[in-house]
Parts: structure tokens; sequence; C-alpha cells
């Protein structure tokens, strides 16, 4: 089977690895923070430092990170509902609770 490289719009991973790549019908996603890589978290998963109670770091973050999914799956010709399965690993543990 032939084995596709995949790029997508998403931040590009400092690290020596591909974001995607398809083999055959299969297609195999990296796994995605919420960086942009140049500045450590990516400015649209961060909170308004004006407006610090609105919004919460995991929210948006993992909104950011399955944006970018969503632009590596399409990118591949598939969709994130399609895939199985998802892991989600949180540092805090207080996440929990929200």
């Amino acid at each position: 089977m032939k084995i596709e490289i995949v790029k997508s719009g998403a931040p590009r991973p400092l690290a020596n690895y591909n974001e995607c790549f398809k083999v055959g019908p299969w297609v195999f996603a990296a796994g995605q923070i919420a960086s942009d890589y140049r500045t450590g978290v990516a400015p649209e998963a961060l909170k308004n430092p004006a407006f610090p109670y609105y919004g919460s770091d995991i929210k948006l973050q993992t909104h950011y990170v399955l944006g970018n999914l969503k632009k590596t799956f399409e990118a591949a010709g598939s969709s994130a509902p399609r895939s199985a399965p998802l892991a989600c690993w949180c540092r805090e543990r207080w996440w929990r609770s929200i």
C-alpha cells in the first residue's frame, strides 16, 4: 500500500514528524496541542486579558485543537466524525470539575 503524507493549514510542529498520513482508505493523524509553535499557546486559545473571567482555558484550547484536526482531516479527504478513537490528556486535574 502507498503511504501518502498529508499537509493542511494547521501549524507545523517543530519536531520531525508529519501531522497526518494516509494508507489506503485509512487516515492517521498525529497528536495536537494548542500551540502555534512560535509563541507557545496560540493567541486564539488564550483568554482575553481584558476579560479574565470570560471563557475557560480548557474550552478555548480544545476548540483550537479540534479546529486544527478538522483542517487535517479535510486535507486528507475525511472528516472528524468518521474518526475513532480520540484520546484527550489534560495536564491539570481540576478539569474534571468542569
